[in-house]
């Protein structure tokens, strides 16, 4: 007996120990409830039949012999529920809504009469969720349509959830220091964690983009699909053993399915700077720098055969032109010349190095008015950089028989970035261009009353690629003749907006794929709802930098540069650059679950559940790294949870 309590104490602590986060493949919904008379005498053998009345999709069940019925898979939408058996009115409960993720509880009381007779009651479902402990908010689909949104990111609605905050200005909207542009939406953090700690997911399949392990977006900055999603759940804490991957929480969005209805949208947002300000750094004689700015897009949905199958396709787009001012410390008039504080206030010119002319005469010449006294001066220039975006998503949902369903959504979105100009190379740009592909296909099959299965499989590309165009220059700008331009700075308080030369990173190339499948069983015996599934996902990340192409050159002070006293010059033998980093590497992630929901009482639901997952160690397609080998590549978590309602109606 000790042994017996020891070894159930141990399997208790083990269970507690892993209330740990994971990440999600839940897109739809479930109704369950109980059927008694007006006695309170439980009622078995009854037909219920769920109707989504967007759809007139239907989905029919009969309660087990402790008058108990489960509804699972359901996709997000309105409902309605009626319940008929000889000897009783047919009840019709309507205005039922699911949520992604909901468990709604609808207990259902017949009154004893004909079938015939129809009594029909209006009232949502229970909004507590009594039979899961996790912590979740969710951003709903009035929520999406009302809520303002600067941007038309629906990430965004994220932090209207408490313990949700963001990152809005992380995008590639903000310069980067001369670094590669990327792709981005805002960052966000759940419950204190890091941003790259979360996981991002569409219709049940992953869509992170690898290169940061955060959510996908644009050159603007945004994830746009305000059109497209219906609405989303944050996850925070307490998850099920369906989830895994992910420590830092879940965002789960679903997109809009058809209707029986055509429905559709048209909207256009447009702003420029006629009425701005300007800001602290915009030359106060000079016009404000432009600003335009036009979002536009639509949606349409409808039928394609009454109550089988549907489709809905959005698009939207933005077109966007801003001029960003900067400031740069540049030697006067009298530093050129050699003379000055720069160099102690020497009574006759210091002698200039021949060879530094070239580069000399790409620096800008400063503004008179903003003389600082020590031999630099400020310059405030405007330069362009427009931004352009194109994002559509296409869904198709059919009703293949009485027991199987299909659905597939692809989601396409192209953008663009131009930042025109440099303090030192009139002509530069630095284009950017980002793409994202997100597949994702999926099947549920009712084999029985009690079992259902779901699969989904899924596909996500993310591309970012930036490109430096340099107008060609006087050849002894180059390490050697005719050789890529070197970066190149000045110390001892000389910066320009801009730069010379190949950055750190460019050009720059980084691809990735993920490819995600899943399959889930759900089965529902008497007071227990079990769900056995798997999860295998394949990532693949190529990258492609340039590290500083042209060599790089740096002066401590502008008396060194004028002198030609290079203090830090490096270049490959006979090759400009530092390094070249080319390689694809390949990671492989499993996961196997069991989740047990028990229903032990009314007011009482144990949720346990356990997870064996797997990641490989990252591998190079070529060989080009050398790893070490972790001798614990397999986790085990476990979940259990106990929602428990004291009051009831």
């Amino acid at each position: 007996m000790t042994v017996s309590r020891r070894l159930l104490g141990a399997i208790l602590l083990w269970l507690i120990a892993g209330l740990n986060q994971m990440s999600a493949q839940v897109t739809t919904a479930t109704i369950l409830g109980t059927v008694t008379d007006s006695t309170g005498a439980i009622v078995p053998g009854i037909s219920i039949t769920i109707r989504n009345v967007e759809t007139g999709i239907t989905r029919a069940v009969t309660t087990d012999e402790q008058g108990r019925y489960r509804a699972t898979q359901l996709v997000v939408g309105h409902y309605e529920v009626a319940a008929e058996a000889a000897g009783f009115q047919t009840l019709v409960r309507s205005g039922i809504e699911l949520t992604v993720g909901r468990e709604a509880t609808l207990d259902l009381t017949l009154q004893v009469g004909a079938v015939s007779e129809s009594v029909t009651v209006t009232g949502e479902a229970p909004l507590i969720e009594s039979t899961k402990a996790e912590v979740a908010g969710l951003v709903s689909e009035k929520q999406m349509s009302d809520l303002p949104l600067n941007g038309r990111s629906y990430a965004n609605l994220a932090t209207i959830q408490a313990g949700v905050i963001a990152d809005f200005h992380t995008g590639s909207n903000i310069e980067r220091g001369g670094q590669a542009f990327v792709a981005l939406g805002p960052k966000i953090s759940i419950n204190g964690a890091r941003p790259n700690q979360a996981m991002y997911l569409l219709d049940g399949t992953e869509i992170n983009s690898l290169r940061y392990n955060n959510i996908p977006g644009s050159m603007a900055g945004q994830l746009l699909g305000v059109e497209a999603v219906r609405e989303f759940t944050i996850l925070k804490n307490n998850y099920g053993a369906q989830y895994g991957r992910g420590v830092g929480g879940i965002m789960n969005a679903v997109t809009r399915a058809g209707t029986n209805q055509i429905h559709g949208s048209a909207f256009e947002f447009f702003r420029n700077s006629k009425l701005d300000a300007k800001n602290f750094f915009d030359a106060g004689d000079q016009p404000i720098p432009p600003f335009r700015k036009n979002q536009f897009g639509g949606s349409i949905g409808g039928p394609v055969v009454k109550d089988h199958t549907f489709f809905m396709g959005s698009y939207e787009a933005i077109r966007e032109l801003v001029g960003l001012t900067g400031v740069s410390t540049v030697p006067t008039l009298e530093s050129r010349a050699g003379l000055g504080p720069i160099f102690g206030n020497p009574s006759t010119p210091v002698a200039m190095d021949p060879n530094v002319k070239p580069f000399l005469d790409l620096i800008p010449f400063s503004d008179p008015k903003y003389d600082l006294g020590n031999g630099l001066g400020l310059l405030k220039t405007w330069r362009r950089r427009p931004i352009s975006e194109d994002n559509g998503v296409i869904r198709y949902d059919q009703q293949v028989t009485a027991k199987d369903s299909l659905f597939g959504r692809l989601s396409l979105d192209r953008s663009s970035m131009t930042s025109y100009g440099s303090g030192f190379i009139k002509g530069y740009s630095l284009d950017a261009t980002g793409r994202y592909y997100f597949v994702t296909i999926g099947e549920t099959r009712l084999v029985s009353n009690s079992i259902v299965n779901d699969f989904r499989a899924g596909f996500a590309r993310n591309v970012n690629i930036t490109v430096e165009n340099i107008p060609r220059l006087d050849p002894r700008l180059g390490i050697f003749p005719g050789s890529p331009l070197m970066d190149f700075s000045i110390g001892g308080g000389v910066s320009v907006a801009g730069k010379i030369g190949s950055g750190f990173q460019e050009p720059d190339r980084f691809i990735d794929n993920t490819f995600d499948f899943s399959d889930n069983v759900i089965f529902n015996r008497g007071r227990h709802s079990i769900t056995v599934g798997a999860n295998l996902k394949r990532y693949r990340g190529n990258v492609a930098q340039d590290i500083w192409a042209g060599g790089v050159m740096s002066f401590t002070n502008f008396a060194g540069f004028y002198r030609s006293g290079a203090v830090q010059s490096t270049t490959s033998l006979g090759i400009p650059g530092t390094w070249d980093e080319e390689k694809g590497w390949r990671q492989t992630y499993w996961a196997t679950y069991v989740q047990d929901d028990f229903r032990a009482m009314p007011s009482l639901t144990v949720n346990l559940g356990v997870r064996l997952e797997r990641i490989t160690d990252p591998k190079e397609v070529n060989g080009r790294i050398a790893t070490i080998l972790n001798p614990c590549c397999d986790t085990t978590t476990s979940k259990v949870g106990y929602p428990w309602i004291t009051i009831k109606d």
